[in-house]
């Protein structure tokens, strides 16, 4: 066989705004959100081991670890595993700047030795490598928190979202596609079934929150078919919401590309049979039952768009309680001819300025094609004439 070379190692100091890491690291990972933990002594002559959480500058306050570390694995939800050399490991669980600690025995057949640990990303099962053998653990009486072990009750409720925050997320931020009517059901509660990393998130555009699923995520959309999961800790600004992070108000949505315009229960008719939707997203987990009819009277109470897909809130009553949102372009200011073309999809739609251009656009190619007609039967009945 043939040695391949690696690159020229070069080494980089690790320092933080907040505190400087002194001392010698013995082991380290990190997660895929970008955050190290890393296991340091103090000294060579150290018989203390330290663990310390660093994301960009910030620094956690250092904690004390096992005194013979030999491997340490970090879950989806930040919960860190260190394993220690007397086969127990220590279940770390964040608690704001700093972490609870669980110890559990590892039970390996014929008193095995345990040297390494690792977890399944996909599912919530660890693994620990013995002196000759690896062991599954299915049972996860640890609590690890991988891809599946998101609760998505809240996630598929229906009710009307009245309003909506948006945000903008950091350049480091990890989106996971959720299908939303893909779950699994454990001990009556619902739990995401299958969570997809999106390789090359355009992070630049505006996310809406869909849902708070709990205090570490949220559901956000992008796109009328496009709904993710995303830590909150990657938002890089809150937009018209009171939050500790940077506030955009309302007199900047244009440099967002952001509508969120009150109507004021202006009057509309329907244009055809349309779908209701409890979120301003065009997703059939969100699609409310039964159908506006043409020509219907609603009131449009406030009209919401991001990246380029508007969505209005609409109450059938004057000053009433929204009932959900309809794609805008489905909204007429008078009632519409029988005559006039069905457009059968949420997704083909437009606005309403987008229709009127569609229909001008129509006009002149009808005119266009008539004109060539003419001109060609023209030219017809000259040569038939010189015959």
């Amino acid at each position: 066989s043939q040695d391949n070379e690696l690159s020229e190692v070069t080494n980089t100091t690790i320092t933080s705004d907040a505190t400087e890491i002194v001392g010698v690291c013995t082991d380290f990972t990190i997660d895929i959100f970008g955050n190290f933990l890393i296991i340091y002594k103090e000294s060579e002559e150290s018989s203390e081991n330290k663990m310390v959480r660093l994301y960009k500058t910030y620094l956690s306050t250092p904690i004390s670890v096992p005194y013979n570390p030999l491997s340490i694995q970090i879950d989806f939800s930040g919960n860190v595993f260190v394993l220690s050399s007397d086969n127990k490991i220590h279940k770390y669980t964040p608690n704001n700047d700093t972490y609870k600690e669980d110890v559990f025995k590892i039970n390996a057949s014929n008193g095995d030795e345990i040297k390494s640990i690792t977890l399944n990303y996909k599912y919530d099962d660890i693994y620990y490598l013995g002196q000759a053998c690896i062991y599954q653990n299915s049972d996860n009486n640890l609590g690890v928190k991988n891809l599946t072990g998101i609760l998505a009750d809240n996630v598929m409720e229906k009710s009307v979202l009245t309003n909506v925050t948006f945000v903008t997320l950091s350049e480091s931020a990890k989106l996971f596609k959720v299908t939303l009517n893909d779950y699994i059901t454990v001990d009556g509660k619902k739990y995401f079934n299958n969570l997809t990393p999106i390789s090359n998130p355009n992070l630049s555009k505006v996310y809406a929150v869909i849902a708070d699923i709990n205090d570490t995520y949220y559901l956000v959309s992008y796109s009328p078919k496009i709904v993710a999961l995303v830590r909150k800790t990657s938002v890089n600004t809150y937009i018209n919401v009171e939050s500790d992070a940077t506030i955009i108000t309302k007199d900047k949505y244009d440099e967002y590309n952001i509508i969120d315009n009150d109507l004021n229960y202006t009057p509309y008719y329907i244009s055809n049979d349309v779908n209701l939707y409890a979120k301003p997203i065009i997703d059939e987990n969100y699609k409310l039952d039964g159908k506006l009819s043409k020509n219907q009277s609603v009131y449009a109470i406030k009209e919401i768009a991001f990246n380029g897909k508007t969505m209005t809130l609409i109450s059938t009553e004057k000053d009433g309680t929204a009932i959900g949102y309809v794609v805008s372009g489905y909204l007429n200011e008078n009632i519409v001819s029988d005559n006039d073309v069905t457009i059968e999809s949420d997704l083909t739609i437009g606005t309403n300025a987008d229709k009127k251009i569609k229909t001008i656009f129509m006009i002149l190619l009808i005119a266009f094609t008539l004109s060539v007609s003419l001109i060609l039967i023209e030219k017809k009945l000259l040569f038939n004439n010189k015959k």
